[in-house]
């Protein structure tokens, strides 16, 4: 059997033990599950994902049908919730990486456009924007057409990323400025530059990332 496929299995067999341990521990198998909602499902309501939030919707309702027997209960949401994990699995898997940034970076710049804001290119600073995750969060904001400052100590570094990242996404929308987060007046004095040169451009800044 696929691993992931164990490890979407295991939180849900977790829970049924876990169920019954505690009901076991209470001498009060009726008592095993809430029959009012719970802060643990309460905590999902507000879910990007509406088909998590119908999920948890029902896990709320089936706890309180206490016509149920309690460990009726718990099987069902368990299977319910491997076969959730299951199928979600298998979705995300389907999707190279690179096909989600595009859907995302398709999706935010539909977005600008819908809000009139496609002429207005937002600034985005990244520290540590010239290797490794810095690198990757730079050239995903140069793809959603952000102006992207890397922030770096190294002026050698900085400046080879910059061709790199110019060269991958066809962008010019990308430039260095030097950076120590180590020293107060490195920091300050680049605050003074970065408020110049958005000023000047009359935009401002939409992103802060530090790596």
């Amino acid at each position: 059997m696929d691993l992931n496929v164990l490890a979407s299995l295991l939180p849900p067999i977790t829970a049924v033990v876990l169920y019954f341990y505690f009901s076991y521990k209470r001498n009060s198998v009726q008592d095993g599950l809430p029959s009012y909602p719970s802060s643990r499902f309460d905590s999902h309501t507000s879910s990007q994902r509406p088909e998590r939030d119908r999920l948890y919707n029902f896990y709320r309702w089936l706890s309180g049908v206490t016509i149920v027997p309690s460990g009726v209960r718990a099987r069902i949401i368990g299977f319910t919730e491997a076969l959730y994990n299951i199928s979600h699995i298998k979705w995300r898997t389907s999707q190279s990486p690179e096909e989600k940034i595009g859907k995302l970076v398709d999706e935010h710049l539909q977005a600008r456009a819908t809000k009139g804001q496609e002429e207005k290119r937002p600034f985005a600073i990244v520290t540590g924007g010239n290797a490794g995750l810095g690198y990757e969060i730079a050239r995903v904001l140069l793809m959603a057409d952000h102006h992207v400052i890397l922030a770096c100590r190294s002026e050698r570094a900085a400046q080879s990323a910059v061709t790199r990242l110019q060269a991958v996404t066809s962008s010019d929308k990308i430039e260095f400025m030097q950076l120590d987060l180590t020293s107060f007046t490195s920091a300050r004095a680049f605050s003074h530059k970065v408020g110049e040169r958005v000023s000047k451009a009359g935009g401002e800044v939409g992103v802060l990332i530090r790596e």
